[in-house]
């Protein structure tokens, strides 16, 4: 199910600076080797009463538990309420096999692409 994420392409860039991407940054080694820490995403972020996610895209949440933490995963089942979610790399990961399935309102985005940082080779 793992599958790379794209490089941010100018038209990702351009929904950046329009305001309809968001910025984060990966932490931590519970993706690898999809993501690895420090690694820039861009986010679409996802919108109350729009379309739901599929399963295998990668989403960004807050902590169903931990307040302030906000957590990349792998989305592996959805319904209408609730989603489970893994790390890629399951030994380094804490998630739905630890803390339960996460309620939707915690969803804050589906990832699109990574944005390359100059000097950081991509091996």
């Amino acid at each position: 199910m793992q599958s790379d994420v794209a490089a941010a392409g100018l038209h990702d860039l351009l929904l950046l600076f329009c305001g309809k991407r968001r910025l984060m940054r990966v932490e931590g080694l519970s993706m690898w080797p999809t993501l690895r820490p420090s690694d820039r995403l861009l986010v679409k972020p996802f919108q109350r009463g729009g379309a739901l996610p599929s399963p295998g895209q990668i989403l960004v949440c807050r902590h169903p538990q931990k307040t302030g933490v906000i957590i990349t995963k792998r989305l592996i089942s959805i319904d209408r309420d609730r989603m489970i979610l893994q790390g890629d790399n399951p030994e380094m990961s804490t998630d739905s096999r630890q803390f339960g399935s996460v309620p939707i309102p915690l969803l804050i985005g589906e990832v699109m692409a990574k944005v390359p940082m100059p000097g950081k080779a991509d091996t």
